[in-house]
């Protein structure tokens, strides 16, 4: 079956959820939608505190006049426990995708989730549209794609979850948001919290995956591009990436994903929308300090475009982190 023809959305309904440490990485990733597509984008953002992205907002407007953007202060009205937050690198934010139905209004019929370590690298309305197009066809309210089989070895914890076939990553999801309501679906969401909260490590995504069990649509893997094959598989190139996204904790951001061969992307944006050379964050002093002395010793910071300007940016946050 062709889909070329597929009708095109006269808006894209984009959703994030956010806390303050990631205003920068979600600021950059809604501008890489924004400058690849001429498609009205109606963006809306669940937030720890709203109003520290107020200025993103702001700027985001300045730039681009095809976009729309409303902010949502979360609130936990039935204190559900969020698990597995100590130590790791996300926030309670994640846990914010189960509670959709309460901030998204009820007249938006679909809407694509990103995480804010995703990025656009091209015009993303046709994809998106194909997509909704056969998830619609084939009767699916959710869209992502498969991160593990039963063939990984990571599978034997998940199969604890109760997924039996395969299991996703919820770091671009498409939603039926219309069926989803109709079916209760967020609620059903937060009592799988609850049902699962002692076998969970990957947050939120645990639960959607437990609550599915492999009846999702299979999006194209441009769609959610994993920056890792980038890095490790030499005969890949960008061309067809729609969303690159930076999983795992070794983010561009980081001393130790800041020398990835993909996180130039990221470094690209950062420096295009004056946010500076190099985007740098620690929440250890010493670590960050060990770490850039060693990229020093083995001459990894001499793969970057501007070592020096680097230097200054790992300084500075050694500077901050100090005060």
């Amino acid at each position: 079956m062709q889909y070329k023809q597929a009708k095109i959305f006269i808006m894209l309904n984009i959703v994030y959820a956010i806390d303050e440490n990631y205003n920068k990485q979600a600021y950059l990733s809604i501008c890489s939608i924004l400058e690849n597509t001429s498609t009205d984008c109606y963006i809306f953002i669940i937030h720890e505190r709203k109003n520290t992205f107020e200025e993103y907002k702001e700027m985001i407007e300045e730039l681009f006049k095809n976009v729309n953007i409303r902010l949502f202060n979360f609130e936990n009205q039935e204190n559900f426990y969020f698990p597995n937050l100590n130590n790791v690198h996300v926030s309670s934010a994640t846990y914010f995708r189960l509670f959709f139905d309460q901030y998204i209004p009820k007249t938006v019929k679909q809407f694509l989730y990103i995480d804010a370590d995703a990025f656009c690298l091209q015009d993303p309305t046709e994809s998106v549209n194909i997509t909704f197009q056969q998830m619609k066809e084939n009767e699916y309210i959710l869209g992502a794609r498969t991160e593990h089989t039963t063939k990984d070895l990571e599978f034997e914890r998940i199969k604890k979850l109760g997924v039996n076939s395969k299991y996703f990553n919820a770091g671009v999801m498409f939603v039926d948001y219309e069926k989803s309501l109709k079916l209760k679906l967020f609620q059903k969401l937060r009592i799988k919290l609850i049902e699962i909260e002692d076998l969970i490590e990957f947050w939120d995504q645990d639960v959607l995956n437990s609550f599915f069990d492999g009846n999702y649509f299979e999006i194209n893997n441009n769609l959610n591009f994993d920056s890792n094959r980038l890095d490790l598989e030499k005969n890949i190139t960008s061309e067809k990436i729609v969303f690159l996204h930076f999983k795992g904790s070794k983010k561009p951001w980081t001393i130790e994903g800041v020398f990835n061969n993909s996180a130039i992307f990221y470094t690209n944006l950062f420096q295009k929308y004056n946010l500076g050379s190099y985007h740098i964050t620690s929440r250890w002093r010493k670590d960050l300090l060990i770490k850039y002395l060693k990229s020093i010793a083995n001459l990894k910071i001499f793969r970057l475009n501007n070592p020096l300007k680097f230097s200054f940016s790992v300084l500075s946050v050694l500077v901050k982190n100090n005060e």
